[in-house]
């Protein structure tokens, strides 16, 4: 069966997004871009993304649910929070630790946060829109893509991200005009493959 699939990093504990119909594998790039960690393979399980996740971050989750130690980590950083509601770096974290267990939906409102604490910061925005993917929510996905591109149209990863969006949405020939846009506005190597690649796939259909 031919399905069109985001992937995250191993940074990333976020499940493998898919639609029926759309023959185009491609990453949402930007979520990779958090740290210094190699991309996934494409086709990793999530469950190995969040093993890795978390590994890295001192907590070991078992097979079937968080840890205590999760949950302790996610209450601790939630009161910092909430004792520093405009330190941004607190809010990040948080979201990031909520998205990296599964909890997408409660990370949405800090990734919000974190972008209007800091409006011209980029990440924030591919992290939140990878979360709005995860649930479903498309739209929101996009327009929160092109808030970035508001800040700045020459972010290309944010424009490669959007094209993945509309691919997810069956929109594939608006997904390959914005593709080819984001190739146009970069000299990034890896980013370039992947551009070709989702390209070739999408015109392959």
């Amino acid at each position: 069966m031919s399905r069109f699939r985001l992937l995250t990093d191993a940074r990333v504990a976020a499940p493998a997004l898919l639609l029926a119909g759309v023959g185009v594998s491609v990453l949402l790039f930007a979520l990779g871009q958090r740290t210094q960690d190699a991309p996934a393979a494409m086709g990793q399980p999530a469950e190995d993304a969040a093993a890795a996740a978390h590994a890295a971050a001192g907590i070991v989750l078992p097979q079937g649910g968080a840890t205590q130690a999760f949950e302790d980590r996610v209450h601790a950083v939630r009161a910092q929070v909430s004792a520093q509601p405009d330190r941004r770096e607190g809010v990040v974290e948080l979201a990031r630790l909520l998205h990296d267990g599964h909890r997408t939906a409660d990370a949405v409102p800090y990734y919000q946060k974190a972008i209007e604490l800091d409006p011209g910061e980029a990440q924030a925005y591919y992290d939140l829109a990878s979360a709005h993917a995860e649930l479903g929510e498309w739209d929101q996905a996009a327009d929160v893509l092109q808030d970035r591109l508001d800040q700045d149209p020459g972010d290309a990863v944010a424009r490669y991200d959007l094209a993945a969006v509309r691919a997810n949405e069956g929109r594939t020939q608006e997904a390959a005009r914005i593709f080819e846009e984001a190739r146009a506005t970069t000299t990034d190597g890896a980013l370039l493959a992947r551009i070709s690649d989702a390209l070739a796939r999408l015109k392959g259909r």
